[in-house]
């Protein structure tokens, strides 16, 4: 399935249901040992696991930054893509990068987001981090190094 966002056609189907608003969809997508990365959280590894957190995650991006906008995606013929959209926080525009990994069933294994501008992404941080701490994500990877 493909969707026409703009003059931009979508066709991974992470893509295709986060366009939608299918969170459900897209929380079927997940594998098993999937992990996200972001700049708002201090992790060194793979810390963020599993699809029940990254679902919420998912769930929690769109409250905090609304539906995206913008939507390009990028892909690449080893099974990772990059998707880029325009949300908003608090009226102030925040533009994501997402590069995405699947394995060979097709399910994500990997998501990494990128963000700016900074001001911006503190405010992502902390609206992410009011529904998301500790549970699902516990104060040790909310908390920066010093």
């Amino acid at each position: 399935m493909s969707v026409l966002v703009g003059v931009t056609v979508v066709t991974k189907p992470l893509t295709v249901a986060l366009v939608a608003g299918d969170l459900p969809a897209a929380a079927a997508l997940l594998d098993q040992n999937v992990v996200f990365h972001s700049p708002a959280l201090a992790t060194t590894g793979d810390e963020v696991h599993g699809p029940t957190i990254v679902a919420k995650i998912l769930q929690t991006v769109f409250a905090c930054c609304g539906a995206p906008r913008n939507v390009e995606e990028f892909q690449n013929r080893d099974g990772r893509y990059i998707v880029t959209f325009d949300g908003s926080i608090g009226g102030n525009l925040i533009q994501i990068a997402t590069k995405i990994t699947e394995n060979s069933a097709g399910k994500v294994e990997s998501i990494r987001v990128f963000a700016r501008p900074w001001p911006i992404v503190k405010l992502f941080r902390e609206c992410m981090e009011h529904d998301l701490r500790p549970d699902p994500i516990p104060d040790a990877i909310w908390n920066l190094p010093g």
